[in-house]
């Protein structure tokens, strides 16, 4: 039976919401193509951090990390670039909590600052 593109749809979204899926767009930023059909996905399949609650581990326990600015600091490293007149740069997801200017940060991972 052929599936409805609803029913697609939303097989889409819990496979994604399981992380069972990875949705891959492909595109140029340059010769603006692709750009429009990566933009009504996002919302269509990323869920939305405030409804799902990451966990991460600390100290051996597993904590429950919300989108809340009073929350602890939770953050993923996506990528450091060095900049000769800048320096080094780090971006983040932030998942929970505030990140302040300057601030010393472990990574639980490794133990390193």
């Amino acid at each position: 039976e052929e599936l409805t593109p609803e029913e697609v749809r939303r097989g889409l979204l819990l496979g994604v919401l399981s992380g069972k899926i990875a949705p891959v767009y492909c595109g140029s930023a340059t010769h603006d193509v692709g750009l429009e059909r990566l933009l009504s996905a996002i919302p269509r399949y990323v869920p939305a951090p405030d409804k799902h609650p990451v966990t991460a581990t600390r100290n051996g326990s597993e904590i429950e990390l919300t989108s809340q600015a009073d929350g602890p600091l939770g953050l993923s490293v996506f990528k450091t670039v060095i900049d000769r007149y800048v320096g080094r740069m780090t971006y983040v997801r932030n998942f929970s909590g505030t990140l302040h200017k300057d601030e010393r940060l472990v990574c639980t991972r490794t133990g390193h600052e």
